[in-house]
């Protein structure tokens, strides 16, 4: 039985023990439709029930949330598609971020940004993340190689006028490597690092593209990459499309813990010899 309801208004946003955040992954808090219930068989511990909206002004989570658990429900057009229960929002929302390459509304997003842009989307597994935060759920690192590296004067202008919009990390130099027809060439670059949230995931994007900041080159896109593999030391080879004379490339950034150059160059021929087999 409930003694009592309250709502919690939009100018309240949560009383002051029942703050939630303002956004979780794909949502953001609808405060009108937050209530608080006191439960006379929780000794007066409150329930906070909340609902979370995407974008679009779509249901995206349901949560229910006491002294002890924390209930979540994740919609996607109108279907129930997971439920999750911990003891705390925080674990229950991590574990729904951890697997978040099988989500519909995930998969559905990616499908629209990549479309007709040079983008590679480079994840680390299947359908998992290796670095997951609460309550941003995936923050994203979006690296652009800047080639020939004087080009960066040009685009210079553009940087600073989309700084307000978008989150700049770093500009550093380095090097695009690629390998056809039996030797490795070494290009110069610079590397624009941007990032984003879940949420500003799709809106950043289309600044950086709007600005025409991204080549049509394949190795000169714009890469989305989790953080783990965009930070110092680690390196990816990618294989060059089909029917080309490029067989791979890499982008080497040249900063306190990154690999040294001839290191690359022995990984990309080593890929190489295990693509041909």
């Amino acid at each position: 039985m409930i003694s009592k309801i309250e709502e919690i208004s939009k100018d309240r946003n949560g009383a002051e023990n029942h703050t939630l955040p303002l956004c979780i992954g794909f949502g953001v808090l609808d405060a009108s439709r937050t209530r608080i219930e006191y439960p006379e068989d929780k000794n007066g511990e409150p329930i906070i029930n909340a609902s979370y909206f995407s974008y679009e002004g779509e249901l995206v989570y349901e949560v229910r949330l006491d002294k002890e658990s924390c209930y979540v429900e994740e919609f996607f057009e109108g279907e129930v598609i997971g439920m999750t229960k911990s003891p705390t929002l925080e674990k229950a929302f991590l574990q729904k971020f951890l697997c978040i390459g099988k989500n519909p509304r995930f998969r559905q997003m990616m499908g629209r940004i990549a479309k007709d842009r040079n983008i590679a989307f480079v994840r680390p597994g299947r359908d998992g993340f290796r670095t997951v935060y609460f309550p941003a759920g995936l923050i994203f690192v979006l690296r652009l190689p800047v080639v020939p590296c004087d080009r960066i004067t040009e685009i210079e202008p553009k940087l600073r006028d989309i700084s307000t919009h978008v989150d700049i990390d770093a500009v550093c130099e380095g090097r695009v490597i690629t390998a056809g027809q039996g030797r490795l060439t070494n290009y110069f670059a610079r590397f624009v690092d941007f990032s984003a949230t879940l949420w500003h995931l799709e809106e950043t994007l289309d600044f950086i593209f709007e600005w025409g900041l991204v080549p049509q080159y394949p190795e000169m896109g714009l890469y989305i990459l989790d953080p783990a593999d965009a930070a110092p030391g680690s390196f990816q080879v990618y294989l060059g499309e089909e029917g080309t004379r490029m067989e791979a490339y890499a982008h080497l950034l040249d900063r306190p813990g990154d690999i040294h150059v001839i290191q690359a160059e022995e990984f990309i021929t080593s890929a190489i010899h295990q693509m041909r087999g």
